[in-house]
């Protein structure tokens, strides 16, 4: 069982970044909203193939590597009872990232 009196403590370190080797770019980002009612949160059937369609639209002519976060749920207000909610993707086309490790 562990002592809750006296947690563990974490100390983050600095990590030297050599910038000699980083190449920059800049990677296609698209983000993909639904407005949704607190009802249809209960069911992700309905709306999450819509969602990833969105995403599947933006991306239609290069599908090779995309990373995609979850559904990120989150109220439209600050308000407690708030009865509308917006769900929102975040997609990233990283095919060139692939092109230059050789993947």
């Amino acid at each position: 069982m562990r002592d809750v009196k006296n947690p563990p403590v974490l100390v983050p370190t600095a990590v030297r970044i050599n910038e000699e080797k980083v190449e920059k770019g800049t990677l296609n980002v698209e983000i993909k909203r639904l407005n949704l009612k607190k009802d249809d949160l209960n069911q992700p059937q309905r709306w999450i193939k819509k969602l990833f369609r969105k995403v599947e639209n933006s991306f239609i002519t290069k599908m090779e590597a995309i990373a995609l976060t979850g559904p990120i749920v989150r109220p439209k207000t600050s308000d407690i009872d708030c009865e509308d909610f917006t769900v929102t993707v975040v997609a990233v086309d990283v095919s060139p990232v692939f092109v230059k490790e050789g993947l």
